[in-house]
This record gives structure tokens, sequence and C-alpha cells, in this order.
């Protein structure tokens, strides 16, 4: 159904004329439109197999036959209801020529496809498309070799085509390289020791490509690894000049940029956040806003930084509204789970500023008041076992959740756990600013969660802490959803001045 939906929204948006409607003239239209209509409204009684007695194979039958249609309608789309983005747009319409050229070629209509292949290919050269622009290349350098005889139009084809293999194969070998460093981080934000020397590898088999070609394609990769080594050695003031430099490059194309300019601002405005420069990095999120669709993937992974940079500057409202527009997007229960699992984690530090009064949900908004910790852990499997990075928030907003909850016993049963998984993952450079902010929570049962004296045991460990700011810490910049100089100071409010006597004697040897 996720497919149908994805299908659906595109071609709801296309307002396409009647006689080109994917559903008006198929004999059962009324059943495959409540089924568009469910997809569309996020309503997934379909999935369930039972809808007016329908078997499960005629229903599975139902949405192939959906998914055809409304796949088919794509073709039928006007341009500009397929993107606001001139080089999308231009590449939609490409890949229509390139198509139409394809299939007059089966009939043997040469002339017309011909025709159609060289208005396509100027348009694709231009805006960079090197994979449609070569085929089509190919076929045309074939078509004046073997059936006209043109020996100048071969030979300016032929050259083209020399040409464009070499960009795409260095195209094809900066975006493996960077794909290839890349997966780890998909689903595993803990740092990677070795992965800067592995970018500098990469960029070494580029080092040519960069005096032969600078593509779209091939930049975009290029300049990605050269910020992950500065990135990944805690040289944000450096990625931050490339990112500029990058900016410049990708601005002065002569066609629009978007996707590279809506990354290297995501990027630019890292290295704000990790440098505390939050004008320049309210300046970038601003600026980063114009290359933006709403409800794309970049949108959702743009709103993540904005609602980290909000969190940061302690603007927790801001934060909250950041939160609200996310998880309210018709688009958000398509994401990818580990995009989800990041906003639930995001939604239980919430819950915790909501409890000490730093956030004032919408009237209508009543999923504070419903929080369960037991069901938000069941709702992060992918991060829980990212043990050296994101597991690592979703631990520390567990304990300061009991805590604040007055759920001692089970806070003390925990930090057992945690005292052993600081030994068995903490122990590393890279996690050296959760190693002290996780036993400074363990001091917190030690002290029988009495706040003025926490406060004072904590003291070496909350300096030992400063000395490694998070601006050169050696840690994804996810990590940290809550700096944890702020977040200590919100735990420590979450307290009371009196002792609680539970099992906290267990913990005295932390103190």
């Amino acid at each position: 159904m996720d497919e149908i939906k994805e299908l659906a929204l595109i071609v709801s948006k296309a307002k396409l004329r009647a006689p080109f409607w994917p559903l008006t003239h198929e004999t059962k239209s009324t059943e495959l439109l409540s089924l568009f209509e469910k997809a569309l409204s996020n309503r997934h009684e379909a999935d369930e197999g039972q809808s007016q007695g329908n078997s499960d194979y005629h229903l599975r039958k139902q949405k192939l036959l959906l998914e055809e249609q409304l796949t088919n309608s794509l073709f039928l789309q006007d341009a500009r209801y397929f993107s606001d983005n001139e080089r999308n747009r231009a590449l939609y319409e490409c890949a229509k020529g390139w198509s139409a050229m394809r299939m007059l070629l089966l009939k043997d209509a040469r002339r017309t496809a011909v025709r159609i292949g060289e208005q396509t290919l100027k348009t694709a050269l231009h805006y960079e498309f090197s994979e449609i622009s070569i085929d089509i290349a190919r076929i045309l350098r074939l078509h004046f070799g073997l059936r006209e005889g043109d020996v100048k139009k071969f030979q300016y084809y032929d050259n083209l085509c020399e040409h464009l293999g070499q960009v795409v194969g260095w195209e094809d070998l900066a975006e493996q390289l960077y794909a290839r460093l890349t997966i780890h981080y998909v689903n595993n934000k803990s740092t990677k020791s070795d992965i800067a020397s592995q970018a500098i590898q990469a960029l070494e088999q580029l080092e040519k490509g960069f005096k032969e070609t600078n593509t779209y394609r091939f930049l975009l990769s290029g300049y990605l690894l050269r910020l992950m080594i500065s990135t990944s050695d805690n040289d944000y003031q450096a990625a931050a000049d490339i990112c500029r430099e990058a900016i410049a490059v990708f601005e002065g194309k002569p066609y629009s940029t978007h996707l590279p300019l809506q990354i290297l601002y995501y990027q630019l405005l890292i290295c704000y956040t990790q440098l505390r420069d939050y004008e320049n990095g309210s300046e970038a999120a601003r600026r980063c806003q114009r290359y933006l669709t709403e409800g794309s993937f970049n949108w959702f992974k743009y709103q993540e930084l904005e609602f980290v940079l909000s969190m940061h500057t302690q603007r927790y409202q801001e934060a909250y509204l950041v939160f609200l527009r996310v998880v309210d997007s018709s688009r958000f229960a398509g994401m990818p789970e580990h995009v989800k699992e990041t906003w639930k984690i995001f939604e239980a530090y919430l819950h915790f500023l909501f409890h000490l009064e730093n956030i004032q949900p919408a009237t209508q908004d009543k999923r504070f008041n419903n929080f369960r910790l037991g069901k938000f852990l069941n709702n992060v499997p992918v991060y829980l076992k990212d043990k050296r990075g994101m597991n690592i928030p979703i631990l520390i907003v567990h304990i300061i959740l009991m805590i604040q909850q007055k759920r001692y016993d089970e806070a003390i049963d925990r930090m057992e756990a945690i005292a052993k998984y600081c030994s068995r993952y903490l122990t590393r450079d890279d996690n050296f600013r959760s190693n002290c902010f996780i036993k400074m929570l363990l001091l917190i049962p030690a002290n029988s969660f009495h706040r003025a004296a926490v406060a004072r045991k904590s003291e070496k460990l909350f300096d030992k802490l400063k000395t490694v700011p998070i601006e050169v810490a050696r840690q994804s910049h996810e990590i940290e959803i809550i700096p944890y100089e702020h977040l200590w100071e919100l735990a420590l409010h979450s307290l009371e001045n009196a002792f609680v006597e539970r099992r906290s004697e267990r913990f005295r040897r932390h103190s």
C-alpha cells in the first residue's frame, strides 16, 4: 500500500485532465477509485483484506492494477506539475524524450526519433544529464554512421560518446566511493575511527577526475568526500569553508542546482551548530528553505537539524513547532524507519521538557499526556542496536524520564545495566562526553536523588565534561539532542532537595 500511496500523492497533485485520468475508463473504476482514495487519506482498511467480502487474491490484483495505471499516468503529466525545480522538470522532459525516441525506433519511425533525440540531447547536455546524453549520442552515432553515412555528424557523436563515457565513468566512481563510506552511517551513528583515512584514499582515486570533469554528479560526491574528512576530524571550521566553496560552485552553474545546495546548506548548518555559531546557523537555515520541497526526504532531514539547532539554543518551543510540522506531514508515514525513529527519540526529549514546563503543546495535541516509556522503546528497534551511536540518547532519555516520573526503583535497576553498558561501549575517546554524562547520571541514585547532594558530588565530572566542548568532541553530531551541559541542569531541576531512600546504597561507590 505504501507504493500506491506514493504514486497516488504524485498523480493527485498533477491535476491530470479527465481524458488522461487513469481510472476513468476502467470497467471497475469505482473499486479502484476507492482504493486510490484510501491511499491518499492514510486509511489502510484495504490492507486488511476484508473490504466488502473481497478475497485477498482479488484485493492484491486490484492493487497491482491500480499501481500499473498510476505508473502509466506518470508519462502523461505536465512537467510544471511534476516538480517546482527547474532541473527536475528538465530531467522529466528529457526522460520522456529519451523514452519516446526509443519507442519510435522500435516502430521504425526513425526520422521522428532522430529529431526528438537531437532536441532532447541539447537539453540533456545543458543540464549535465550524462547518462541520458550518452545513450542518445550512441543512438545518433549509429544512425548517422550506418543509415545516413554522414561523416561529419558521425564524427561529432563519436567524439561526444568518447567524452561522455569518461564523464560517466568518473561520476559513477565518485558516487560509488561516497556511497561505500556513507552506508555505514544510515542506521548507525557511532564514530568510525578510520573513515577519514578511507575518504582520503577515495579522493586520491578521484584526483585525475577533478582535472577532467566538473559535472553536477561528480562534483557533488567529490565535495561530500572532502567534507567527510573534515567532519571526521571535527574540523568544522574547515568543513564550513568547503561548504561555502561548493555552494559558490553550484550557484555558478547555468541552471538551478537545488539538490546540492540543499545538501551543502544542511552540512553548513551542522558546522554552525557544532561551532555554536547560531547567528550564521539561522542564516544558513533561512537560505536552505528556498531549495526544499516540503515532504521530500531532504526536507525531513533538514527539519531534524532545525530541531536540534533549536534545542541547542534552548528555544524549546520552536523545537516543538518543528516536531509538530514533521509528524503532521502527510509524507511522514512513508519515510524510512530510521527517520521515523529519530523523531520518536525527539518526542521523548520533548516529553521531558513538557513536564518541566519548558514547552507548551498545542491545545489539540494530547500525545504528551499519553507518553509511555515501554512503547517508546518498542518503537526504536533500529537505533537500540546502535550501541555507540543513537542508542546513547535513547538510554539517557530513558533514565531522566524514569527519574522525572519518580520511578526510583526502576531507575536503580536500570542504572545497574547502564554501568555495565558504559564499561563495554563508552570507553573510546569519541564517547568521552557521553561517558562523563552517564557517570553523572549514576550519581543520582548514589546520592539518594537529592538535588543538592547530586550537584555537589558531580562537580568534578561536570568540569571534566566541559574540558571537551561539543564542537571538538569526536562524536556524531546527532548524539547530543540537548547539549549535556544544558541537559544536566534540567535533570537536576527535576530532582528535589529531599533524600529518597530506596535501594540506592548499591550506588554509593560511584559517588
